[in-house]
């Protein structure tokens, strides 16, 4: 796809663009992708953190960071900018141009369309509501409308978080019918369990991903093959990757504790999930799509 003077690469998290080739992070570029579904539109702070983020897992900070990441990489450091722009008391609105390279023209505002992702289907679409660029409220849709629809793949990190907010509570029940079968291990692993997944959904607070893998470490130090340990092992550097640094050196180590997570209880859904979330994150949109259905 071409989005003003850049060339950008979802699948392999990439924008080429006049300040040169720039490797993005999963994050960054679901923020992208609901700018590009959204042109012209002014959108809030708070929209843009609960589209990407997820309510329970949104920061100001974040958001802001990943704008300046999108700005340097787009070349947009000047006024007026030509890419991202910032309205006052308001929120942005992406102004670029967008070329989508399989059809060879500009996707118009009229023409695109969005509807909720589900996570939990094998095949990952949204499509945007129709949205004039001079709309007062940018949460405003007319629901009488039926505009044209663009069906456009999308990946999924941009909605993991949210399912994993909703579903962290499942998560640590089934941990703990398994862990509860360890008797020599105690009662205490599954509180432990529980305030390590408590963490990596709040990795927002202070430390917090480094409190959740200090939890899984200590468990895996008894025990090497505890299953839900691993997994939230797992889940931690994903977060800490994706969060806190871009290093892929941290992710490779997280896929390998997830694959190993599901080598020791096929049948964990914690387990099955954080190898969705390694593939997700790896680029293997298909393979994660599969597994969680």
């Amino acid at each position: 796809m071409q989005i003003g003077a850049s060339e950008v690469d979802f699948e392999a998290l990439i924008i080429d663009g006049p300040s040169g080739r720039t490797s993005m992070e999963p994050i960054v570029m679901s923020l992208l992708q609901v700018f590009c579904d959204n042109p012209n539109k002014v959108m809030s702070r708070e929209d843009l953190i609960t589209e990407v983020w997820g309510v329970a897992y949104g920061g100001d900070e974040r958001l802001s960071r990943a704008i300046s990441l999108l700005r340097k990489a787009f070349g947009d450091t000047k006024n007026p900018r030509q890419y991202i722009e910032t309205i006052s008391r308001r929120g942005y609105r992406f102004v670029a141009t967008i070329r989508d390279d399989v059809v060879g023209n500009v996707i118009d505002d009229d023409k695109i369309e969005s509807s909720p992702l589900d996570i939990l289907v094998p095949e990952t679409r949204q499509t945007v509501p129709v949205v004039s660029s001079d709309v007062a409220e940018p949460s405003v849709v007319d629901s009488h409308s039926q505009p044209q629809k663009q069906t456009v793949k999308r990946p999924l990190f941009g909605r993991w978080m949210k399912i994993a907010a909703v579903s962290v509570a499942a998560i640590a029940t089934i941990s703990f019918s398994v862990t509860a079968l360890r008797p020599i291990m105690g009662v205490s692993v599954n509180v432990r369990i529980e305030d390590g997944l408590y963490y990596i959904e709040n990795y927002y607070q202070a430390n917090a991903l480094e409190k959740a893998e200090g939890i899984f470490n200590s468990i895996l130090a008894k025990d090497p093959d505890h299953a839900a340990a691993r997994a939230g092992l797992a889940m931690a550097l994903m977060s800490k990757y994706v969060y806190a640094e871009s290093d892929p050196s941290t992710l490779q180590l997280a896929t390998a504790h997830a694959e190993a997570a599901v080598r020791a209880d096929e049948h964990l859904a914690l387990a099955n999930l954080s190898r969705a979330y390694a593939y997700d994150l790896n680029g293997q949109f298909e393979q994660a799509h599969a597994l969680l259905d």
